[in-house]
């Protein structure tokens, strides 16, 4: 017997056409800040969240903002600009983050942020996954590379870049780690920049090696931890 809507006094879900307006505002995405982004309006917040900061939180900041000052989006070919921020969870590492994001955009920047889990990148502005912004293959083993050419737009993007954020990089395996540095050097416009570990950009790794490692099945607990970042 086919049980039908009307049995249980149910009606039948109305279809509805959405007319999406034409003079909406585009979301803000990492793609299209310089359309959307008010610069005033973002040195504004800076101001607001930075006097909300701790004393580590501005050491973290200042040295930041420091590094991406001086450089801008020109990638460094005298010194590394990979930082790590390892603090267990609810000690304000997103918040440190969308603060620089809001330093960045006030200076006219551009910045991306992403996550190695999809929960994680929604807390970030203009956050994704790791493997939509970097285009990770998946599986990811020793071979792997992503899947980024040099001529590409998306290479563009990743070299107008000013800074990038990586949450939960806890979890990311050895394997993701280097792909991402060999496909920042492949890409960086600069010779030189080829030399320099990720290609010289500013990049923040945050995480907290005391919640989930990277995941490798049937992996004992000393074969996760070489995988870690060290």
């Amino acid at each position: 017997r086919i049980a039908l809507s009307s049995n249980y006094g149910l009606q039948l879900a109305t279809i509805l056409r959405i007319e999406i307006a034409r003079d909406l505002p585009p979301l803000p995405t990492a793609a299209n800040q310089a359309d959307v982004i008010d610069v005033q309006a973002e040195t504004d917040r800076f101001n607001t969240m930075y006097r909300q900061l701790n004393e580590g939180q501005r050491f973290i900041a200042d040295t930041i903002s420091h590094s991406m000052e001086t450089y801008q989006e020109r990638p460094s070919l005298d010194r590394p600009r990979v930082f790590f921020t390892d603090a267990p969870g609810g000690t304000g590492k997103t918040f440190v983050c969308n603060t620089l994001i809001a330093k960045a955009l006030s200076m006219g920047l551009k910045v991306a942020s992403c996550a190695w889990t999809g929960i994680a990148g929604n807390l970030l502005r203009f956050g994704s996954t790791c493997h939509k912004l970097f285009k990770f293959p998946v599986p990811i083993d020793d071979r792997s590379r992503c899947s980024v050419s040099p001529i590409s737009p998306h290479a563009q993007f990743l070299n107008s870049l000013s800074l990038i954020f990586v949450d939960e990089a806890s979890m990311m395996s050895l394997q993701a780690i280097r792909c991402l540095d060999l496909m920042l050097r492949d890409i960086s416009p600069d010779p030189q920049g080829k030399h320099m570990p990720f290609g010289g950009k500013l990049i923040l790794f945050c995480g907290d090696f005391r919640q989930t490692l990277p995941v490798i099945t049937h992996a004992p607990p000393a074969a996760i931890l070489e995988q870690c970042m060290n």
